[in-house]
């Protein structure tokens, strides 16, 4: 997993941790889930902080969040469409 500490921010804002979303390692089953729950509470913090959960795909605090979201709505677009 490829972090970033972002210095200089406040603990506990939206910006303590950066995730790269893609990787060009495969990870197991382990590390996919440790990295889609990092992501979960990436969100979560972000509701907190801005009331909303429309993170934009290039959110410079934490661009692999954007892209985080923006793929999980895919995925349900294509989860739903398949029904």
């Amino acid at each position: 997993i490829n972090r970033s500490f972002h210095e200089g921010q406040a603990a506990g804002s939206v910006n303590d941790v950066s995730f790269i979303y893609s990787s060009r390692v495969a990870l197991t089953p382990e590390e996919e889930e440790f990295r889609w729950m990092a992501q979960l509470y990436a969100l979560r913090r972000f509701k907190e902080e801005f009331g909303h959960c429309n993170v934009p795909i290039s959110f410079k605090a934490n661009p692999g969040l954007g892209q985080f979201v923006h793929h999980q709505r895919q995925l349900y677009r294509l989860y739903k469409s398949s029904k």
